[in-house]
């Protein structure tokens, strides 16, 4: 994500003018500290896809992080809990680790797929 999306997105929560469901999230679990989705869903009143489609955004972003799962009285099964990343260079790290995995995990499927070859070069 771009540098210019995450400066918009903490100016929204600064200002008050939050116009995204990402802000939303992101200024609840802000203001009230790790959350749930099935929490998020109902505070907020979003969609489940809806929020962890802006929670999988946020964490590309580096702003959040998942904290793990545990019982919550929103669900019967574990539900995974995100918190806050509140240091920059934490954030840094957030969005590279998160984008070497995708791009470790696609690599991986070209190999197994046939249209990359053990090089990293195109089949044709």
């Amino acid at each position: 994500m771009s540098k210019a999306k995450i400066l918009a997105l903490k100016h929204q929560i600064e200002s008050g003018k939050i116009r995204t469901d990402s802000a939303r999230i992101l200024e609840y679990i802000i203001r009230t500290g790790p959350a749930y989705i099935p929490e998020i869903m109902q505070v907020l009143h979003l969609k489940q896809s809806t929020v962890t489609g802006r929670i999988s955004e946020l964490e590309d972003m580096g702003l959040l992080e998942n904290l793990g799962a545990d019982l919550t009285p929103f669900s019967d099964y574990k539900q995974s809990r995100f918190g806050y990343i509140a240091s920059e260079q934490k954030q840094r790290e957030k969005r590279l680790s998160r984008h070497l995995k995708r791009r470790n995990r696609w690599l991986n499927v070209g190999i197994e797929e046939g249209w990359l070859d053990e090089g990293l070069n195109v089949v044709r």
